[in-house]
This record gives structure tokens, sequence and C-alpha cells, in this order.
């Protein structure tokens, strides 16, 4: 087997390339969003994404070419999608959470730059239906940095009129790297505080700071906790918070048990915050590490606080992420 290499395949009709060297191995959906369905430390044979119930087979009685997703979250399959434009308006049009995140809901068309032993690369591109916007990314693995999944995306508003939109990076981890107890499990930021979007929501007339803990003792709707750890087993519900003043686009799973990280690297001018995601069903433990432009959960209040980007008419945007495992060593 070469160091590096591609394999294209289809999946219940959906078009899958898979990119891998000796050490990992990232499985992309190019007929479903460009999403990334599994990350995997091959020496372990660990995925550190969270796959959901949602079987592959579904997506046989479905043909996006024809009839797109409703949003992001319909039919996910887990992993890590692209919720762009999360929300947002474009002339006349209005995105939410209900309809938002149609990056995530097509096929996108795949060209393969490069397959050489030592670098792989390709490259997915799809124009949105409904906001005038062409996306491209590029996901690349290299023999140099072996441990490395290299992803690059630009964005271009290719309509007549100006669009202001937020967006997410919906990255779920579970699977085989987070166990249903949490004993073994840290979650690392840059940030010592979290923004509770929710509660916000309810109560939007009080002051910011109002909705701000301390990391350590986060008070949440089904009790207080510590979120440098994922959830204890019974916390069946999400739960949901924003970290906001970080220091650097940096989010790291460390698995005690395993010896083993998953880091994960941002721009942090692009994604000033980190939408986060938490449950335990105690048959699995999700955490979501979503970077994001937006600190709030609903459009209106993205608006006021302007917690949104701007793209003029063929303005673009490119940004770059990283998600790589590390081998760690108990300081015992």
């Amino acid at each position: 087997m070469k160091s590096c290499q591609i394999k294209r395949e289809t999946r219940c009709g959906i078009e899958t390339i898979i990119i891998e060297n000796a050490l990992i191995r990232a499985v992309i959906l190019a007929g479903k969003g460009a999403d990334l369905l599994e990350f995997i430390w091959k020496p372990l044979n660990i995925n550190c994404l969270y796959r959901s119930d949602v079987p592959m087979e579904v997506y046989k009685n479905l043909d996006l070419k024809n009839k797109r997703l409703k949003n992001h979250s319909d039919y996910t399959l887990g992993g890590w999608s692209d919720a762009l434009p999360h929300r947002g308006e474009y002339e006349n049009i209005v995105l939410e959470q209900d309809n938002g995140g149609i990056a995530a809901t097509i096929p996108y068309k795949c060209e393969i730059l490069s397959d050489t032993k030592d670098f792989v690369s390709i490259k997915l591109s799809a124009e949105l239906p409904v906001f005038p916007m062409l996306v491209e990314k590029i996901f690349q693995i290299s023999e140099s940095e072996p441990t490395k999944l290299f992803i690059s995306e630009n964005v271009k508003n290719i309509g007549n009129d100006k669009m202001n939109f937020t967006w997410t990076q919906h990255a779920l981890f579970g699977g085989d790297f987070i166990d249903a107890d949490n004993e073994n499990t840290e979650i690392i930021t840059t940030s010592n505080r979290v923004f509770k979007a929710w509660e916000h929501m309810e109560n939007p007339n009080n002051p910011l700071e109002k909705f701000e803990d301390e990391i350590h003792n986060v008070n949440l709707r089904q009790g207080t906790f510590d979120l440098r750890k994922p959830l204890p087993r019974g916390c069946s519900e999400y739960e949901f918070v924003v970290y906001n003043h970080l220091q650097k686009g940096e989010a790291i799973l460390l698995n005690k048990k395993n010896n083993l990280q998953v880091k994960m690297n941002w721009d942090l001018n692009e994604f000033p915050y980190l939408r986060a995601l938490y449950q335990n069903t105690g048959r699995e433990n999700v955490v979501g590490l979503e970077p994001s432009n937006d600190l709030f959960s609903g459009w209106e209040h993205s608006k006021n606080h302007k917690t949104f980007t701007t793209l003029n008419k063929n303005e673009s945007i490119c940004t770059n992420f990283q998600l790589e495992y590390l081998e760690w060593e108990s300081e015992n």
C-alpha cells in the first residue's frame, strides 16, 4: 500500500472519498455536504467522531441532486458537517435553524488535486441554492505530517447583493473516543468561561455577563457541571453553551485510557467562538466542539450584537482547519 492514498466509492448512493496514510483515515461524503464522516486513528482503529443512529441506508431513497435536505441536521449521520449559512439574510430570504446549513444538504463535485505516496489532496465544490454562495473545500493528508488532516475552505458571494450570515462548523465527537463513563476524557480549551445562549434567549434584556459561568461550575438544566469533562451518565438531553473569551483557535479532547488526544485548530479571526454540545445517554457520550462566528441562538440576537459575517457581491473568505491525533503520556 502507498503511504498516502485515495479511494472513491459509492455508499448507499452517496459518493464517498477516503484519504489515508499509515496512521490516519478520513472518510468524506462528497455526495452529502462534503461532511467528514469519520476520522480514524489506525493504530488503535479508533474513530473520534460521533456516528448518529441514522442508518446510511436511508440515502438509498434520497436524491439530493434533485431534492436537497431541509437543513444541516436533517438525516444527519454525525461527524463534522458545515452549518453554512447557519442563519442569515440575503435580499428577502431569511435563514433560521429549521432551514439553515444549506451547505450540508447537497452533493459536491470532487476533483483529485494530488494522489502520490507523499501527498493526497481533493477539492470539493458546490454552488448553494437559495443563498447564492460558491463553496470550495480542500482536504489534504501528507506523509511529512502524518497525524494531521488539513482542511481549507473558500466561500464566495456569487449573488447580486450583500449577504449577512452566521457560520458554524458542526463537529461532533464521540464514537470510540469517548466512553459512557466520563472519567477518562478531558476537554481542553483556551477559555475558562462559557456563555449560556439558551438562557439568554429567554431573558434577552439582561446584561450578557449575567449568562456567563466559570467552566468548572456551570449551572444548566440538568444540574451543575464541570464542562472540562463530558456529562455524566443519565444526562440524555443536550446541554448547549458557547465558549467565549478564547485566546486561541484550539480545542483538545484527551482520552487518558487510550493515551490519545484529538486536537482541532481553526482561524480565530473568522470563528471567535466555540459552540459546544454535551449529551450522555448512558449508551453513548457526545461532545460537540463547533468553531463559529456566532455567540447566540437566534438570528435577531446575532444581528443585534453583530455576531455574523457580511460578504458583499463577489467577495470571498478563505479559512483553514486542522484535525490531528497526538499520543499522550501521563505525567505519572
